[in-house]
């Protein structure tokens, strides 16, 4: 059994609406009043892509946390409010990466082939209505110097 389909069986993982696979793992009970209504503490989920699919540009209205736990190292390209562009490497040796509120993100396997297993966490809790999938000619027109890069890793071109 390919190593990916072994953790996304056993986690009966879902795929994702920006790209791969997840499982929510954790909901804290405490609530929390955001600027943007109620919402759960902490959320935290287990995330999973294989190959060449990827997390497709979007933006959460929360901080989340990234943990590495297996396969190959991840790249998380976050794109700043102000345009400044970071490209995160999570791997067995940078195991942990941080992803500011309202930064516009997206991941993909350096390697393109493989898969990884990360776990995200999101404080206050990740809520549906706080994701925001890229359009990609907005973001384009956004960001122009990272036209290449959002071209490659986006999905949605209309609103």
């Amino acid at each position: 059994m390919q190593a990916s389909r072994y953790w996304i069986d056993k986690h009966q993982m879902l795929p994702h609406p920006e790209g791969g696979f997840y499982k929510e793992t954790f909901r804290s009970t405490l609530k929390v009043e955001a600027p943007w209504g109620e919402r759960n503490v902490l959320t935290s989920i287990f995330y999973l892509l294989e190959n060449d699919n990827f997390s497709a540009f979007h933006r959460i209205k929360s901080d989340e946390l990234w943990y590495y736990h297996a396969g190959e190292t991840l790249l998380i390209h976050e794109i700043k409010p102000n345009g400044d562009l970071t490209t995160h490497h999570l791997s067995n040796e940078n195991p942990f990466v941080a992803i500011t509120a309202n930064s516009w993100f997206a991941s993909e396997v350096k390697d393109q082939s493989g898969y990884v297993l990360v776990s995200c966490s999101v404080a206050p809790g990740f809520d549906f209505s706080d994701f925001e999938l890229a359009n990609r000619t907005h973001l384009c027109s956004e960001y122009p110097l990272h036209k290449m890069l959002i071209n490659r890793l986006s999905r949605s071109v209309t609103s």
